[in-house]
């Protein structure tokens, strides 16, 4: 008897804690919980995806799927250089471009994306590899990005392009390049 009445206390405080979880599922709130309009999983693997296709379209000279990476409106800037390419100078760049010279690959890293609805930011770093013999790294820095959401599709509405460091031959053709 004395046992049955110790189980009685450990039983009701596991029915309160399942009281209270059920609770929290059920009306959406709690620790991890989404807020309203939160970005989605979905979004998230969209925008990584974006990163990709922007650094496949840079690095492959493909400029159908550049014209799918920027909004229409959308911005490019090198601050260090002290670009902004917009509209049909940015749409420009990615025309009937040749691959990046020494077979370039843009490799972005370490997202952090935040945002809800349709516009969202993205940080990431990038490095710059050519694959010229020999292969070298050509550039460290970073992006911050403001994205929005056009027809259905995650796209660069501003690409702030940061340099921690550029390789001197590639600093010269960027220099020369706009």
């Amino acid at each position: 008897m004395l046992t049955k009445l110790r189980v009685l206390p450990v039983l009701g405080i596991a029915l309160l804690v399942a009281l209270a979880a059920a609770a929290v599922v059920t009306t959406g709130g709690g620790v991890g919980a989404a807020e309203p309009g939160a970005l989605t999983a979905e979004d998230r693997a969209e925008i990584r995806d974006l990163a990709g296709r922007y650094s496949h379209a840079i690095d492959l000279g493909d400029s159908a799927l550049w014209a799918e990476v920027f909004t229409e409106d959308g911005v490019m800037e090198m601050a260090a250089q002290g670009y902004n390419i917009t509209g049909e100078q940015l749409r420009g760049l990615g025309a009937d471009r040749e691959p990046a010279a020494g077979g370039g690959r843009h490799i972005p890293t370490t997202f952090v994306i935040d945002g809800a609805g349709d516009e969202a930011t993205m940080r990431s770093y990038v490095t710059v590899v050519s694959t010229a013999d020999p292969a070298r790294i050509v550039f460290q820095g970073r992006y911050e990005d403001r994205l929005r959401r056009v027809d259905g599709r995650w796209r660069i509405a501003h690409r702030k392009i940061l340099t921690d460091w550029i390789d001197s031959g590639v600093a010269e053709a960027v220099a020369d390049a706009p």
